[in-house]
């Protein structure tokens, strides 16, 4: 089985190489489809584009549930394997079947949905194109790449899959009755770079699927309970919030809610998705030789994080204005206010994705995470129509910012109360803050 020249386990030259390979990726995923963004948005309009976000959030919500604590679980065990053929085989062969079974489950609920949610019975060939995209996500292998340290592969793939997708969606979309193809080629180009990306990596690493016992499954359930946990609750803000958006709205303002969500979840994945997988196993790496060196490690790195997440904020927040009016046009300039208190929210989801995911994952404490993730859970779901009810669409955006603050202040309570340091001065100076930036990026380890 083939890895990384420089094993799984992988150094700064890797770690670094991969963020630049998933940062692109991601890039392919969203940047490319900004550039058709324009053009679709302004054909369909704000009406058929909200119904489209509208019915994908539900099909989100079953990507969550097929892919929640999956992707971290097969990269350590994966790492931990150290080359065990057998052993790798044996993850990606539970992760598949585990995954087939929750896709099969999911398309039987969706199916009630379609039939009793009167926004999707009024658009069942549109809800049905997109749950297509579920499939994608079960044999979707980005995990594998990753845990071999081959990001860049994978990041071929899907730079080619958005390509063709782009210019799919161009050619395809002519009037506004058109937008019932936008789900459906969508959905087509992610399962198409899914099975090929698959293939590639069976090959590749010479591993063989085999299917799964349920009792293997079961057990691989649990193992990734915690995890699931804490990937379903600290995703679902988006979706659950356009979900309740949707249902309080007019097609009109749920076309800009999401909108300005959309701008938000492009900052997140560019640049946060991509640091924090690929920071995972090379701070879990020090965490391992002891918890002191992986918090001196999460120090001299936490800086780097503080000031990208800060940068993003700022941008979505001072440039709101051309942003909304690039991708989505004069019609939606309505969603330039809500951006702007999006980019609040994107600041604090972005401290708490880092603190969660790299420090109290590592330290074991998962349960007590997903507890401050469910009270934020909680109260985003009250906050959203209360404060609808009173500020109407800037109320309902103003829902998740308070609960991503809420989140930050648990956490931070929560690591000072158990006398945990993570922010060190000296890497904060200029000098030393640039002297460790070339040290990250070095050649060697």
């Amino acid at each position: 089985m083939k890895t990384s020249a420089t094993g799984i386990g992988g150094g700064k030259r890797i770690a670094m190489a991969n963020f630049l390979a998933l940062a692109m990726l991601q890039a392919g995923n969203y940047v490319l489809p900004l550039v058709t963004l324009p053009i679709i948005s302004r054909i369909i309009g704000p009406g058929y584009y909200g119904v489209v976000n509208y019915v994908f959030a539900y099909v989100y919500y079953f990507v969550l549930f097929i892919n929640a604590g999956f992707d971290l679980y097969g990269i350590r065990r994966i790492v931990e394997a150290q080359g065990d053929k057998e052993a790798v085989n044996a993850v990606v062969s539970r992760v598949l079947v585990a995954k087939t079974y929750i896709l099969g489950a999911c398309a039987l609920v969706f199916s009630v949905l379609v039939w009793t949610v009167p926004q999707l019975a009024a658009q069942k060939l549109v809800s049905f194109f997109a749950f297509l995209y579920c499939i994608g996500w079960v044999i979707n292998p980005s995990w594998v790449y990753h845990s071999m340290q081959e990001t860049r592969r994978f990041a071929i793939f899907s730079f080619i899959s958005k390509l063709c997708f782009s210019i799919a969606i161009v050619l395809a979309i002519r009037e506004r009755s058109d937008y019932v193809l936008h789900p459906l080629i969508t959905s087509l180009s992610h399962v198409a770079v899914s099975f090929f990306s698959l293939r590639y990596a069976l090959r590749r690493y010479g591993i063989r699927v085999s299917w799964t016992k349920v009792g293997a499954v079961k057990q691989t359930l649990l193992d990734i309970r915690h995890m699931s946990a804490m990937e379903l609750i600290r995703n679902q803000s988006h979706l659950t919030n356009l979900i309740l958006a949707g249902s309080l709205l007019s097609i009109p303002d749920t076309g800009l809610y999401s909108a300005g969500l959309r701008i938000v979840v492009i900052f997140q994945s560019i640049i946060s998705m991509p640091l924090n997988t690929v920071l995972f196993p090379y701070i879990g790496a020090s965490f391992r030789e002891s918890e002191a060196a992986g918090l001196e490690r999460v120090r001299r790195i936490l800086p780097y994080v503080v000031t990208l997440t800060l940068g993003i904020s700022l941008a979505a927040l001072l440039f709101a204005e051309p942003l909304i009016g690039f991708v989505f046009g004069h019609e939606f300039a309505g969603a330039v206010p809500l951006l702007r208190i999006f980019a609040f929210g994107l600041l604090l989801s972005n401290l708490n994705l880092a603190l969660g995911q790299q420090v109290m994952l590592h330290l074991k404490y998962e349960a007590v995470y997903v507890r401050y993730l469910i009270a934020g859970f909680g109260v985003n779901i009250v906050l959203l129509p209360l404060l609808h009810h009173y500020r109407a669409l800037e109320g309902s955006a103003l829902a998740w910012p308070l609960a991503e603050l809420l989140v930050f202040g648990l956490l931070v309570a929560f690591l000072r109360r158990r006398s945990i340091r993570l922010v060190d001065p000296l890497y904060c100076r200029p000098r030393q803050f640039c002297h460790n930036a070339l040290s990250l990026i070095a050649l060697r380890r």
